[in-house]
């Protein structure tokens, strides 16, 4: 057989993401319950990588070929409570379907 060989994985990692490897492993792992790549994403970062965020992973296809994974840009916007509130409408009783309203009258 023929012995292939790859070059190896680059990795940079950065300690000043605001993220965390297990963040993203985790939501990784939800949607990887439905599309098997994102299921690899979470195996590569819980696999044994060193401390801190990769924020960019060059990975070999082929011989000639490779690809890179990079976090370039990372925000959090503050999400305003008002989106989280329920509006109060008041109770609210509706009739009953006609149907149900012939059969109680009908019973008495």
């Amino acid at each position: 057989p023929k012995v292939r060989t790859l070059n190896p994985v680059s990795l940079l990692v950065t300690h000043d993401f605001p993220l965390t490897k297990q963040q993203v492993a985790s939501i990784a792992e939800v949607v990887g319950a439905s599309e098997e790549r994102y299921a690899s994403v979470s195996r590569f970062l819980t696999s044994k990588l060193p401390d801190g965020f990769p924020v960019q992973s060059t990975i070999p296809l082929f011989h000639a070929l490779s690809a890179t994974i990079s976090f370039t840009q990372c925000n959090f916007d503050t999400i305003p409570d008002s989106v989280f509130e329920v509006p109060d409408y008041g109770p609210k009783v509706l009739p009953d379907p006609p149907s149900l309203s012939a059969s109680r009258h009908s019973s008495s």
